[in-house]
């Protein structure tokens, strides 16, 4: 059986891998490649966004999904299935039909800004935290 000290700082060190990596993610988005957007087309843009909001997604899914309750982790992914599908929804309009209002293109990077930041993971963690005692998902 495993110290329960132990166990605390495996999680803690489980977390702190899952933030570092969402972190240098939502770093190298901003110091990377928005610098070399505007010599890309568009297609390529939200191609590359979407990937990089996929990897956060799958590197939050993997920290929550054995260490977490199952309802917080259903909430991690109705938060990004209805992020993506909103995204989505606003990135078919503009494959199709090219430009479009400015409101309908500061939501799209204003949610791909917050899909791509450690700030969701973080309120996941913060939500687990004030509840102790939660069961943890079983979820595989």
């Amino acid at each position: 059986m495993v110290p329960l000290h132990k166990h605390k700082k495996n999680r803690r060190r489980l977390f702190l891998t899952g933030l570092l990596i969402i972190t240098v993610i939502f770093s190298l988005y901003h110091l990377y490649l928005l610098n070399y957007f505007e010599a890309m087309g568009r297609k390529e843009r939200h191609v590359i966004r979407f990937a990089a909001i996929l990897v956060v997604y799958t590197t939050g899914l993997l920290i929550l999904k054995n260490r977490y309750p199952a309802w917080l982790v259903r909430i991690w992914h109705l938060l990004y299935a209805v992020m993506g599908i909103i995204l989505l929804a606003i990135g078919g309009y503009y494959w199709c039909f090219g430009e479009m209002t400015p409101q309908f293109h500061d939501i799209a990077i204003s949610l791909t800004e917050f899909s791509l930041s450690p700030a969701p993971f973080m309120i996941m963690a913060i939500i687990n935290k004030s509840l102790p005692g939660a069961p943890v998902s079983n979820l595989t």
